[in-house]
């Protein structure tokens, strides 16, 4: 839990430096909007089972594969602006 806040305070400030340093390359000041978005898409794989038949010995064999949990954390970030020259940046 610790290790996920501070994941999103890093990404919280890569986000602000990143708002500075595109309002800093404009020509006109103008707000930027954005928005940060914590996503969670973490999901869980049930366990399987399969069987095989050797077909020489006719033994049967049963592999049971257990199941795990994915963890799929993101921090989306969407910028909005009034219009598209204010979303260029001129080098």
């Amino acid at each position: 839990m610790k290790k996920t806040i501070t994941t999103f305070f890093m990404l919280t400030m890569i986000a602000s430096n990143i708002l500075i340093a595109i309002s800093l390359a404009q020509s006109t000041p103008s707000i930027q909007r954005f928005r940060l978005k914590y996503v969670d898409n973490s999901y869980d794989v049930t366990a399987t089972t399969s069987t095989s038949t050797d077909p020489y010995t006719c033994k049967t064999t049963t592999v049971t594969t257990p199941g795990y949990h994915v963890e799929n954390k993101t921090v989306m970030i969407k910028f909005k602006n009034k219009n598209r020259k204010d979303s260029e940046i001129n080098e």
